[in-house]
């Protein structure tokens, strides 16, 4: 009895525990949200919020008695399916006399929003801010109303934007990432329903075409009479001085339509250098009453075409930007507008004029920011490394419209946004993803007068109909080559529509001896300086360097080296926020033409493991050892390999052969094998076609395990010396298990002598692998030493395939038979480890028709 009492209570706190042990909610520490609101939403003493960051419980769907207390903002990873709910009260007097709309600012991934369990609002929303109206026969006056949304936070490799394969994209949460708060709104309102500014060709006039709309409560149903209201609306100067006013009165009727033309001279112009912002204040009064006031800031520029892309207020502008993808709050601890504040300064007095938020969806607050400080803002849909047949296939093209609408209609009006990108690491000779590409640019295009544009890898592209400009991504390598096609494309594409959309450099060998001293400090710092070079010598439209700080991402990355925090080493900036490091002072000192920074050159460093010259030379010392040490053993290996039909009828004969002999082989064989995996993932360590490759399965354990083998060669090599004893272990017993299908009995014993002495060319190939690493880095000679490893390895399977046949003593049709069968579980076993799937297929398609264009 006590056994089963003790069984039931760990069974208890072992579901009790399911909740808290597989899904953890990181919250914030609190911050004063209106603080930072009166300013960021422009509110006025009409318009109030109610903060709903506080007072949450969360729960899966079928746990809800395991909820747990959470504030917001807050995430999850682990989980797919999760609920937020919160009770929040209305008094009688809002309910009767305001309108209430509900704000999140961040919700990842899919939400389905319920007000007293009734849907008023589904969608995928991938962190794009949405409003829904809370209407009065949902709400509850005095009693507690419930709010829940049911979130959905699992990426897929076909239905979700951005994908599930990511590269070098930042940490993934899902749950309420950002603000959440309800908007108090007067029943007798103006709204602002467009605001647009432009200047005179010689900038001495501005004007407004302002479109605005009256809203007034439903009339009661005793009266009769009609309301008439006023409108004032004052326009203000950067200080704060009024430049054109004007009143509107005796408006009537329910909704009124306003479409005003508001003009004055001398515009104080907005520029980097000079980013000067005007308000605009519409005031709504009755009998001299104010009912609502509302103001937005506005800013006055010309950006034009001409024989140069840009020409900003009629001097030619040059973008100088910088890639900025924040590291994640919630593993900072600080609240997201710290972090902005602070990183948008920084990059404001390093020189940049203009910053890319890729690979993310931007805080509103950034773009707002970037406005007050002279910053222009690219700002793009997560699409990334789309598969061609993606392209044409229409729920896709769907779903990738609509996010492009719901993204236009939130940042569009930011007046620092200077471009909508449509996507990265598109193939530059597809032609699937330029007809993909030209129907999101014409959405664009039809919505706004912003510039549309797309991230590239390679430059073989033709134009592409209502696509503005043409972003090349660029991988440590020297700009000249990678963009050595740049003058056979000019008489399709102007230069001026082609920009550097990222230059990445890795710098995970920290600050060394100079620039010679690959993936160091000093190394990034001059490569930038070229890249920046390139750009200004070709007469690009400008450059982006890829990334201003170092960020968290979700697969551990090969290419940034291995880093047990997924860490990616690509930032100007580390942790540390240490503003003296070289690539800044050499940045700094080529965007604002000041005294130019000397790098030093240092020395090249040769970064072969001597562990992997040492364990080669052990391994053939200890074969020559074995060949000289017995007569028999130099015989039975000449005939194994020169004779193998022969020595494979000795084994099935069970004739002399030193089982010592035998299990000494076995040893070394394994240590060349492991040697030779070891090679190759040392290689490849920083290989962003492996990478990719490996991205393409989607499991965040393969990323791991295969990129720490590749950067540990020590721990590669132990691991590879016993995953290849396993492995003939393995094929012996897949052999055995195959011989039960035959009359004949084989011995197992017979068939592991078999597969060992099979792999008997491993052994000769250790001279090979001593120098393979130097070979292969050297890339000389790559593509027929790849062709002679196929060949090897066939050689091999040809091998074990012949001693089976002999041991086997059957016809070859069985043999060859039962060897398909054993290739087809052996493939099979690899579809199930790796998770292969056709998205997977088209995946690796993809990465290597962009490693071609690399």
């Amino acid at each position: 009895m006590f056994k089963y009492r003790i069984f039931l209570i760990l069974a208890f706190l072992s579901s009790f525990s399911n909740f808290y042990s597989q899904i953890r909610i990181k919250e914030l520490p609190p911050y004063d949200f209106n603080s930072v609101a009166a300013d960021f939403l422009n509110l006025t003493n009409s318009r109030q919020i109610i903060p709903l960051n506080s007072g949450w419980i969360a729960y899966t769907p079928d746990m809800r008695q395991q909820s747990v207390n959470v504030n917001l903002p807050c995430a999850f990873k682990e989980a797919t399916d999760l609920i937020f709910e919160k009770e929040f009260t209305i008094s009688d007097n809002i309910l009767s006399s305001k309108d209430l709309v509900l704000h999140l600012l961040g919700v990842n991934y899919s939400a389905e929003i319920l007000l007293n369990d009734v849907v008023v609002f589904k969608n995928d929303i991938a962190n794009i801010p949405v409003s829904v109206l809370l209407t009065r026969e949902l709400l509850k006056s005095s009693e507690a109303n419930n709010l829940k949304l049911n979130i959905q936070h699992e990426l897929d490799d076909k239905n979700t934007i951005p994908p599930l394969q990511r590269f070098l994209f930042p940490e993934n949460y899902g749950g309420i990432t950002r603000d959440a708060f309800i908007e108090v709104l007067p029943l007798d309102r103006v709204t602002i329903n467009k605001s647009t500014t432009k200047i005179s060709d010689n900038y001495t006039q501005a004007y407004i075409d302002l479109a605005c709309n009256i809203e007034q409560r439903p009339a009661d149903n005793d009266s009769n009479n009609e309301r008439n209201f006023d409108l004032d609306i004052k326009l203000k100067n950067p200080e704060a001085t009024v430049v054109w006013q004007k009143n509107i009165s005796d408006i009537s009727g329910t909704q009124k339509s306003l479409n005003i033309e508001i003009n004055f001279s001398n515009p104080d112009l907005w520029s980097p250098s000079s980013p000067e912002e005007y308000s605009l204040e519409l005031s709504l009064r009755e009998n001299g009453r104010e009912l609502d006031r509302v103001q937005k800031e506005l800013v006055f520029k010309e950006i034009k075409s001409g024989n140069d892309l840009f020409i900003l207020n009629g001097v030619e502008f040059e973008v100088k930007g910088i890639t900025y993808i924040p590291n994640s709050q919630f593993r900072t601890n600080k609240n997201i507008y710290d972090i902005l504040d602070k990183d948008l300064k920084t990059i404001k007095r390093l020189g940049f004029n203009s910053v890319r938020f890729a690979k993310h969806i931007p805080h509103p607050y950034a773009l707002k920011k970037c406005t007050d400080l002279g910053l222009f803002a690219f700002v793009e849909i997560p699409i990334h490394s789309m598969p061609e047949s993606f392209a044409d296939d229409e729920s896709y093209r769907y779903r990738s419209i609509n996010l492009l609408n719901s993204f236009i209609e939130e940042y569009a009006n930011f007046p620092s946004v200077l471009a909508i990108g449509v996507g990265t690491s598109y193939i530059s000779d597809s032609e699937s993803h330029a007809g993909f590409i030209s129907n999101l640019a014409r959405r664009i295009k039809s919505k706004t007068e912003i510039y549309s544009y797309a991230s590239f890898i390679g430059d073989k592209f033709t134009k592409i109909p209502e696509l503005d400009l043409y972003g090349i991504e660029i991988f440590d390598r020297d700009p000249y080559e990678s963009m050595k096609d740049l003058n056979s494309i000019k008489e399709s594409i102007s230069q001026k529509h082609i920009f550097v959309s990222e230059a990445t450099f890795p710098n995970y060998y920290g600050s060394k001896s100079g620039y010679q001293y690959k993936f160091s400090i000093e190394a990034q710092a001059k490569y930038y300086e070229d890249v920046i070079n390139f750009s200004e010598g070709n007469k690009l439209s400008g450059f982006f360097i890829n990334t201003f700080k170092n960020y968290i991402g979700d697969y551990t990355s090969m290419y940034t080296r291995y880093n047990e925090n997924n860490n990616y080493s690509i930032g100007l900036n580390d942790d540390s926020d240490n503003t003296n490091r070289i690539p800044y002072k050499v940045i700094s000192s080529k965007l604002r033409n000041s005294e130019r920074v000397t790098i030093p050159i240092g020395s090249s460093h040769d970064d072969s493991p001597i562990f992997i010259i040492v364990t080669g030379l052990v391994l053939a010392i200890l074969m020559a050892i074995l060949i000289n040490s017995k007569k028999k053993f130099r015989e039975d290996a000449t005939r194994a390999l020169l004779r193998p039909y022969n020595f494979y009828s000795d084994i099935r004969d069970q004739r002399i052969l030193s089982g010592f002999h035998t299990i000494a082989l076995m040893f070394i064989l394994a240590g060349s094998h492991a040697l030779l995996l070891t090679n190759l993932f040392f290689y490849f360590k920083s290989n962003i076609l492996f990478e990719k490759i490996l991205l393409s399965f989607g499991s965040n354990r393969i990323m791991e395990s295969v990129s720490y083998l590749a950067w540990h060669p020590l721990q590669a090599f132990i691991y590879s010396y016993v995953f290849s004893i396993v492995l003939f272990f393995v094929i012996a017993l897949m052999i055995k298990a195959a011989s039960f299908f035959i009359k004949n009995r084989v011995h197992f014993l017979n068939v592991y002598f078999v597969v060992i002495w099979a792999f008997l060319p491993m052994a000769i190939l250790l001279p090979l692998k001593l120098i393979l690493y130097r070979i292969l880095i050297a890339d000389i000679m790559n593509l027929y030493l790849y062709g002679f490893l196929v060949v090897y390895l066939i050689w091999i399977v040809q091998r074990i395939i012949k001693g089976v046949y002999v041991i086997f003593d059957t016809s070859r049709t069985a043999v060859y038979f039962y060897s398909s069968l054993l290739l087809l579980v052996i493939f099979g076993s690899v579809l199930l480890v790796f998770q292969l799937t056709d998205s997977s297929i088209l995946y690796i398609i993809t990465a290597i028709r962009q490693f071609q264009l690399i």
